[in-house]
């Protein structure tokens, strides 16, 4: 009986030992297949991860092909246009007056409103004739204007005429130096209608001037108009007198102004 106990116990031993060792048969088998199929996992991300960036590659490639055609149609354009500007004629400018080379005082109209007592004459600097053309005040009251008289339009009219489209923009420019002695005072180049009431002005510039060394003016007027014009300089609020005020190196032009008023050319 014991003999057979123990051969019992023999077999148990052995069957669990067989037991034991084919569940540790499988589990290494379960493992296997856990590494395979996290090895075939990253294989399949590993090409997925590929594919997309050859694709980001490809459309990287293809933005910056699209940006140089883009930046060469751009570059082309803008040499047409620079080439375009390069070969288009300057606009035409007329100049209406020069005292460069001298003032004429037949060129020129005086009138004393307000009270205002005073002269005009012209004056001379070194090296040169009647190149400043002088308002000599001998009161503070009123004003002094000065009305241009002499512009070099065809048949050199005493007016700025209308165009051939009444109403169409005019571009007119002044340049001049200024100077005024022994007092302070408002120097106003003005457009003016003829006929217009007084204080109504197609275009007024302000200057306040005090004693002292040459100032530049340099002013554009853009004005339309449907009646003859005139240029005029006001000479105002004197603080004191007797004084005078200065103008040299005036010059008036119009840019691009009406054919027909073109000296030498009969319109057409």
């Amino acid at each position: 009986m014991r003999a057979v106990l123990r051969l019992t116990k023999i077999d148990l031993c052995v069957a669990s030992r067989k037991r034991i060792h084919m569940s540790g048969i499988i589990t290494a088998i379960a493992g296997l297949v856990v590494a395979m199929s996290a090895l075939i996992a990253n294989l399949f991300s590993y090409r997925k991860t590929q594919a997309e960036t050859e694709k980001l590659k490809a459309e990287t490639e293809e933005i910056r092909s699209e940006t140089a055609d883009i930046g060469s149609r751009a570059a082309n354009a803008e040499t047409i246009a620079r080439r375009a500007y390069q070969a288009a004629p300057a606009p035409q400018s007329l100049t209406l007056y020069d005292s460069r080379n001298g003032f004429s005082l037949f060129d020129f109209k005086r009138d004393l409103w307000e009270g205002a007592a005073g002269e005009l004459s012209l004056a001379s600097s070194a090296g040169a004739e009647d190149d400043i053309l002088v308002i000599t005040r001998n009161n503070a009251e009123g004003k002094l204007v000065v009305w241009l008289k002499s512009y070099s339009y065809r048949d050199r009219p005493d007016v700025i005429p209308v165009g051939e489209v009444a109403g169409k923009e005019r571009m007119f420019r002044i340049r001049c130096e200024v100077r005024s002695h022994s007092a302070e005072r408002t120097f106003l180049p003005t457009l003016k209608v003829l006929g217009a009431p007084p204080g109504q002005y197609l275009s007024q510039r302000r200057h306040r001037l005090r004693p002292g060394s040459w100032i530049d003016i340099d002013e554009h007027f853009d004005v339309s108009f449907s009646a003859s014009c005139l240029l005029r300089f006001d000479d105002r609020s004197v603080s004191a007198a007797p004084s005078r005020l200065e103008i040299r190196n005036l010059v008036v032009t119009e840019r691009e102004p009406p054919r027909r008023l073109l000296p030498g050319l009969d319109g057409g």
